[in-house]
């Protein structure tokens, strides 16, 4: 498989998900602040790492790396896998996630660009043709936080 090039279809992937900000979601201190809960369903395999990047609410940085303002990586889960993020404030955000099943970092795709791992973005916006606008993802967090639900896409 091959990683995705930053001219394809999909290119918000890998968007700080390899940066070396990467964090794990899980910390034994109680968290101060809102918490976002991100529970991405319709995961197909208990292998790999689901990959989280939360951006702002910034047309320009939407899917871009200068845009993320939180990643997050936790061991996946068949049918449900839960991330929780913190150090957010209350406002306006959108998510992005991939089921990065080799553990490579990469959203891997097909010859043509279409992803071979599930992926998926905040309020569930249909995705099958690219990515979504930041208007069809993006949510408002209150200072008691926010649970939202990603279901995975995938390609046959």
């Amino acid at each position: 498989m091959r990683p995705v090039p930053t001219t394809c279809l999909l290119a918000f992937a890998i968007c700080g998900f390899a940066s070396p900000e990467l964090v794990t979601a899980q910390t034994r201190k109680a968290p101060k602040g809102p918490v976002l809960t991100v529970n991405v369903v319709n995961v197909k395999a208990t292998r790999g790492h689901m990959q989280v990047a939360v951006y702002g609410d910034s047309k320009k940085d939407w899917l871009e790396d200068r845009g993320v303002l939180k990643t997050a990586t936790v061991v996946a889960r068949k049918g449900k896998t839960q991330v929780k993020i913190t150090g957010l404030r209350p406002g306006t955000y959108a998510v992005a996630v991939f089921h990065d099943e080799n553990r490579n970092k990469e959203l891997d795709t097909n010859l043509v660009g279409i992803p071979t791992e599930g992926y998926g973005f905040s309020l569930n916006p249909g995705a099958r043709f690219g990515p979504p606008s930041l208007r069809k993802a993006r949510f408002v967090m209150s200072a008691k936080g926010r649970a939202i639900d990603i279901e995975l896409n995938h390609w046959p």
